[in-house]
């Protein structure tokens, strides 16, 4: 078998995405698939993956005019399908439709976020970018050949259910082999510190919740990765950091947060791979939404607290975090809930069905 990887994205940030994308290669080409990946990124150097980089021509033209070289590059390989994470409908996978089936990454509701962007941001671009958005989002849906989501509350929207396409969910996952524990036991650290990473101008991640639980919870220190803005009281925002950087930050602290306002998205269930990898380095976990590792949300692990980031319990997330100053979560725990070697397995049989078509 052989996949195309085709997506649109700065892979020099090493960030999340392209962490998993790396992964997923890794644990593809074990199960014997040849990957290759086309990435329209405009930039090539320091990226932890080996692609086909093309060149980023601005949000109308990369859309309206098809990247021959690109194009190209594809066919020579000649794929059995190409896969791609969700974007809008462009030039190039209008041309790749034609020829290959396609499947589509969705990590979001990519209708309620559309919304929530144009509502932060209201001017006459982001105007055009939603009215751009609604004309041509069921064209994209139409080309596709199948739909992988990480949540089941993504394939079950009514906006996405109703597009009838050969679907899968497999929630996020990590090679939990790679990550080191990193949590240890020092007890020479008089107050518990809480880490939280995000990226800004997301409303989602909820910062401003955050914010808002370090007044209540004085005695404990949180250190904010991704937002830089002057640290005040408990609070120590250290801006965007690479991974060497804020291992150390994230090593320094006790319990982990991850997101708090996926409610602004009118979603209540993710998988975030920062969560995976706060678990895998051994670290608890404050989540404010329906973590899709867990099966039962009624009994999670002694590790992990679900908050309502609308009205959270102040003294539930004080007891827990006095509760896990000392937890390490092991690799034990860890491996059947997030490891990438049992679930990237289910993609793969998956390309086989759509393929088999």
């Amino acid at each position: 078998m052989k996949i195309a990887y085709y997506l649109v994205h700065d892979l020099t940030r090493n960030d999340g995405v392209v962490k998993k994308i790396k992964s997923q290669i890794s644990e593809w080409e074990n199960l014997g698939v040849e990957v290759k990946v086309f990435a329209i990124s405009g930039f090539c150097e320091n990226s932890i993956i080996d692609a086909n980089i093309y060149g980023f021509s601005g949000f109308i033209s990369s859309r309206i005019r098809p990247n021959h070289h690109l194009l190209s590059d594809i066919d020579e390989f000649k794929p059995d399908l190409v896969y791609l994470r969700y974007d809008t409908v462009t030039a190039n996978i209008l041309y790749l439709a034609k020829k290959y089936k396609l499947i589509c990454e969705l990590n979001t509701i990519d209708r309620d976020e559309a919304k929530l962007f144009f509502k932060s941001n209201i001017d006459l671009k982001s105007t055009f970018r939603l009215l751009a958005f609604y004309l041509l989002r069921n064209k994209f849906f139409l080309q596709m050949a199948g739909l992988v989501s990480v949540t089941q509350e993504i394939l079950n929207h009514q906006s996405i259910r109703k597009f009838q396409i050969p679907q899968v969910c497999i929630p996020n996952s990590i090679q939990t082999a790679k990550y080191p524990t990193l949590k240890a036991i020092d007890s020479s650290q008089q107050r518990i510190g809480l880490f939280f990473m995000g990226t800004p101008d997301q409303p989602w991640q909820g910062f401003d919740i955050l914010e808002n639980l370090a007044s209540e919870l004085p005695e404990f220190d949180f250190h904010v990765v991704g937002l830089m803005k002057p640290s005040f009281a408990n609070v120590y925002f250290h801006g965007f950091l690479s991974m060497e950087k804020y291992l150390p930050i994230m090593k320094s602290c006790h319990v982990c947060i991850g997101t708090l306002a996926l409610f602004r998205k009118k979603m209540t269930e993710a998988c975030p791979l920062k969560i995976r990898e706060y678990v895998a380095y051994g670290f608890p976990i404050i989540i404010g939404y329906k973590e899709s590792m867990f099966e039962d949300h009624s009994h999670l692990p002694e590790w992990a607290l679900e908050i309502d980031p609308e009205n959270p319990s102040i003294n539930s997330i004080r007891e827990f975090c006095l509760s896990m100053r000392d937890k390490i979560v092991s690799h034990e725990e860890a491996f059947p809930l997030i490891d990438s070697g049992i679930l990237e397995k289910k993609r793969v049989d998956f390309f086989s069905q759509v393929i088999k078509k």
